[in-house]
């Protein structure tokens, strides 16, 4: 397992609290090209992903909702470490579809999966 990387402002609610509104998100670099972002609005925030594609240029992606206002679900409702977690499992996801290899699959693994493998 990645080890999780440490972001004071970001970590908590009440720390997300003391920061400014704005429509620039708020990033932490969480690997090698890969960045949380946490964007605020006026009653809540939202998660992104910010990844670098190579070129000079980044790919942007909504990780979910903070858990600014309502408790994190893990699916809609993210909290820091949830949407750390989740924008590794992307990250990661994306480095293989690079390379060309078979991304993670999702669900219980089926008849026509062994088939097509």
């Amino acid at each position: 397992m990645a080890r999780k990387v440490r972001n004071i402002p970001l970590e908590t609610r009440n720390a997300r609290a003391k920061l400014k509104v704005r429509g620039k998100p708020y990033y932490c670099a969480v690997g090698p090209g890969l960045h949380v972002g946490y964007r605020k609005g006026k009653t809540g925030g939202k998660w992104m992903l910010r990844r670098y594609d190579g070129s000079g240029d980044y790919e942007f992606e909504k990780l979910g909702l903070a858990d600014d206002i309502a408790d994190a679900d893990g699916i809609d409702v993210l909290d820091f470490w949830q949407a750390q977690e989740r924008a590794l499992k992307l990250g990661r996801r994306h480095a293989r579809v690079l390379r060309g290899e078979q991304p993670d699959r999702e669900g219980p693994y089926l008849v026509s999966d062994a088939i097509d493998d």
